[in-house]
């Protein structure tokens, strides 16, 4: 009887350490299309300058902003509130260009790329151009560059945590001789 006892014992404790083992294969591809479809959200309301659906892509508990030009930070981290004073307070002026002076914004996105996939989480590489326009200024690339987005799922919904927009200069114009508001995407033929 012990050794039927033993043979159980064994049997059972395999079979949790099989089991404890199997934790269920992420999906690699449904989340690569969840959070791209976020992105395109966020680049939606970029470039109709929707404060809500911009703010709606962040993680409202824990969210930071990075600004780099090749590499190189601008103005170190920007939180959520700062951000959210300064969309507002350009708000007005953004859908008045838009009125007004036909300004149209374009955020052309390049392949989205993620690494350290999980159900809980994913890196996003996701190169980035802005072509901007208005009446009597021809369309032309503004900024480009590329944002490295840390998404978290929260409550069953991506949400961008930390946010790295790195610039390229533009024909010898940088960040640094220019203000810098919001994600700094765009608004610079209308200054």
């Amino acid at each position: 009887m012990t050794r039927a006892r033993n043979i159980m014992i064994i049997i059972v404790a395999l079979g949790l350490l099989i089991l404890g083992g199997c934790e269920p294969k992420v999906d690699e591809t449904l989340i690569g299309q969840e959070v791209s479809a976020k992105i395109n959200s966020f680049k939606n309301a970029v470039q109709a300058y929707d404060v809500e659906g911009m703010l709606a892509f962040l993680d409202q508990d824990n969210f930071s902003l990075t600004i780099t030009e090749d590499g190189q930070s601008y103005q170190g981290l920007k939180d959520l509130a700062t951000l959210r004073s300064e969309l507002a307070e350009d708000e007005e002026k953004q859908l008045r260009w838009r009125d007004e002076q036909g300004y149209i914004l374009t955020m052309a996105l390049g392949n989205i790329s993620l690494s350290n996939v999980s159900k809980a989480g994913a890196i996003a590489l996701v190169p980035f151009e802005i072509f901007e326009e208005a009446n009597g200024i021809d369309r032309a690339v503004t900024d480009s560059g590329t944002m490295v987005l840390t998404m978290v799922k929260v409550e069953g919904d991506w949400l961008c945590q930390e946010m790295v927009n790195d610039f390229k200069s533009q024909g010898g114009i940088v960040l640094s001789i220019r203000q810098i508001t919001g994600f700094g995407l765009g608004g610079s033929i209308l200054k």
